[in-house]
């Protein structure tokens, strides 16, 4: 009985983790009835450019709100744990369960042994959440949203400037299901295989794909104009070239680095993705804070954890609404420190490797503290 994890430490932690689970679903069940309510006519009134791309409208009802969820989840987590922590040591006390606990043998710290326990594991399901699952939600529920919004139109709309080896060149978006570049304009276009003369290059899109005669994997134009910055011989002016769309024009980019380059705009991009970028653009400090918060955002699980039990913690009876303004004050401080030093990390005003982990330190500090007047 008195052994890890046995039947008392089984008993808080299922008690733990069923009001952790009824947190998050009320949570998610909340969100979703106001926004469907709110969002119904867009879904109804993009019907038909669903049904034509091969959609129904309560498919994709489901699929955008199963997608949103996992956003939410990951976003709530940290808080979630905090109050279902609170909330089990509330019913403990409430229920006379600590004394029993207590005359066994345990100090308030063994009894909470589970709950620092669960805490950790969702820790690492929150990075798990953050690595592998979240960013490709956020990507399909982005998707989703402008085939609602826009009526099937699923290009993306803003691109960053793109640059290979040779040429920078803009573009009004990017196509990732297609894999197709639209209204792509390159002021100074240097052909890397010498193909083609220098000049300035559009197209209405540039399409990644395999020319069946040959096998060759490029990118294709569709309405491809170049116009040659120098002279003929003669003197004259070199008449505009039209490339056949079967020719390939030879950009060094591919569809990967594209969705990288789309994804540092866009929600859903993976840590792997977000370094690519980093890379590409140092100065962009957001992104460092970026990267940076999917792992203390995750971590911050715990930490609010140890920050709120012992206001609570103890065999003394505490009101539901005690508890529960523990729990709400230990969010908003978290919550305001946190988006502080974010914005200024942001700006570039700190390092923001100093400042996503200056809120974590502060508030463990402030649990030690607190842990002191723990009477155990």
């Amino acid at each position: 009985m008195n052994g890890l994890f046995g039947v008392l430490d089984r008993y808080v932690l299922l008690r733990l983790a069923s009001v952790w689970g009824l947190c998050l679903v009320a949570f998610v069940a909340l969100f979703l009835v106001v926004d469907v309510t709110s969002r119904l006519d867009d879904f109804l009134g993009a019907a038909e450019a669903l049904e034509a791309a091969g959609r129904s409208v309560w498919g994709t009802v489901f699929a955008y709100y199963a997608t949103k969820s996992i956003t939410i989840a990951g976003a709530v987590g940290p808080y979630l744990t905090l109050f279902a922590g609170i909330a089990t040591m509330l019913s403990l006390a409430r229920q006379n369960e600590y004394v029993p606990m207590v005359m066994s043998g345990r100090s308030v710290h063994r009894i909470l042994v589970p709950v620092y326990a669960f805490a950790a594991l969702t820790v690492a399901g929150l990075l798990a959440l953050e690595e592998y699952a979240m960013p490709r939600a956020e990507r399909e529920n982005a998707v989703l949203e402008r085939l609602v919004r826009k009526k099937g139109k699923t290009t993306l709309k803003r691109l960053p400037h793109l640059r290979d080896k040779l040429n920078a060149l803009a573009a009004e978006g990017w196509d990732a299901q297609e894999r197709r570049i639209v209204g792509v304009e390159c002021p100074r276009f240097v052909d890397p295989d010498g193909r083609l003369p220098e000049g300035s290059f559009r197209a209405a899109a540039l399409s990644w794909r395999k020319d069946p005669r040959n096998n060759v994997v490029g990118w294709y134009p569709t309405d491809g104009v170049l116009v040659p910055s120098g002279l003929a011989p003669d003197g004259s002016v070199l008449p505009p070239v039209r490339l056949q769309p079967d020719h390939r024009v030879s950009f060094d980019l591919s569809p990967a680095e594209l969705d990288v380059y789309a994804a540092g705009i866009e929600p859903g991009i993976s840590r792997a993705q977000l370094k690519v970028y980093i890379e590409k653009h140092p100065q962009q400090h957001e992104l460092v804070v970026n990267l940076l918060s999917r792992v203390t955002r995750p971590f911050s699980s715990l930490v609010l954890l140890l920050c709120g039990i012992p206001l609570v913690a103890g065999p003394v009876r505490k009101s539901i609404a005690a508890g529960l303004g523990a729990a709400l004050a230990a969010s908003v401080a978290y919550f305001l420190v946190e988006f502080l030093f974010r914005e200024v990390a942001s700006r570039g005003a700190i390092n923001p490797y100093v400042a996503m982990w200056v809120p974590v330190v502060l508030f463990l500090a402030l649990a030690a503290a607190l842990f002191d007047a723990v009477v155990t």
